[in-house]
């Protein structure tokens, strides 16, 4: 699965599955996952820590365009670009 970005110990990943269709993304941190829409920007499934949860929902709002992006090409059967973390 495409890793497209990582920060404070905050990994990014864009994949399909079968059972959701719609735009989205995974972020995982230590043993914690979420699954983000990219439409809504809300939780699909899984939560993180309230403080990581903060810094993927700001991450996520700076690279919306190129999530959505990433999406697009990952759905096209390509690999998407590496996005720019948090600093």
């Amino acid at each position: 699965m495409p890793r497209v970005s990582y920060f404070h110990g905050i990994a990014i990943y864009i994949y399909q599955e079968p059972a959701y269709k719609r735009p989205h993304f995974h972020a995982e941190f230590a043993e914690d996952s979420v699954s983000i829409d990219l439409v809504s920007l809300r939780r699909i499934v899984g939560g993180l820590p309230r403080p990581q949860m903060k810094l993927v929902d700001r991450w996520c709002r700076q690279h919306h365009e190129e999530l959505l992006d990433a999406w697009k090409l990952v759905s096209a059967g390509q690999t998407p670009p590496r996005i720019d973390p948090l600093p």
